[in-house]
Formats: structure tokens, sequence, C-alpha cells
């Protein structure tokens, strides 16, 4: 399914950034290869991933040969991708889902020139000074 969205977004005009949510649990599991894959197919769209589950469900159990699966996910994925996965008692899913906006309607690209375009994905440290003034010019 998020193949669809993802392909849905890339032949869009005007190309809309996918924000993907989803409400569950994440008991679930991956091979890395198809998770890492996932994951730059989400990013080529400048996507982002975010969950919402119950607290009450509490974390999945570890179920995934760890050397060839992934487990959660979902959680894997929004980190990767700058999302977030909350756990809140189901009667602030709204509130969550609010909180998910916000960070939308004030998330911010930055962009960079590697030395090497090698098609992977690098870590990126990000440092931002103070800034003491009421506007930027």
């Amino acid at each position: 399914m998020m193949q669809k969205i993802l392909q849905n977004t890339s032949e869009s005009k005007p190309q809309p950034v996918p924000a993907i949510v989803f409400l569950y649990g994440d008991h679930s599991g991956m091979p890395e290869k198809a998770v890492d894959d996932l994951v730059d197919d989400v990013l080529e769209t400048w996507g982002v991933v975010f969950g919402i589950t119950d607290i009450t469900l509490g974390p999945s159990p570890s179920r995934w040969n760890r050397s060839q699966q992934r487990g959660e996910i979902i959680h894997s994925i929004a980190g990767e991708t700058g999302g977030q996965y909350l756990a809140v008692p189901e009667n602030l899913y709204g509130t969550a889902l609010d909180s998910i906006l916000m960070q939308l309607h004030f998330r911010y690209e930055l962009g960079f020139k590697p030395a090497a375009v090698d098609g992977k994905r690098h870590a990126v440290q990000v440092e931002l000074d103070q800034f003491h003034g009421c506007c930027i010019p």
C-alpha cells in the first residue's frame, strides 16, 4: 500500500509531500533490505512517516530474527524519515494527530551538496546558532 501512495505522490502535479500516519501497535517485521528500500522510497518523495498506538498495548514481543529481519518497522521508518511514533491513551489519539499536524506545519527542509554523489544515505549533523532577533531578513 505504501508503494501505491508513494507512486501516486510522484505522479501528481504539483507533487505533494506524503505524510503517512499508521494507527496500530507495530507488531510487524520485514527483512532488513526491504525496510531500507522502503525508507529510500519514502525519502525520495520527501515524505515522512508517523505512528500512533494505544499506550496500553506496550512494545511488541521481540520474536523477529534480528540477523534477518527488523521488528517494529514503523518505529524504524518513522525515525529514519524524520517522523515520530507516539504511544498515547486511545482517548488522546486526536491530540496526538494534532501534534503531528503541528510538526508538519512547522517543518523545514535543509539542503546540502554532498562531497560525492553515491546514491546512498548518510548521517548529517546540523548545528543551529541561537538567533536573538524577531525576524530573519
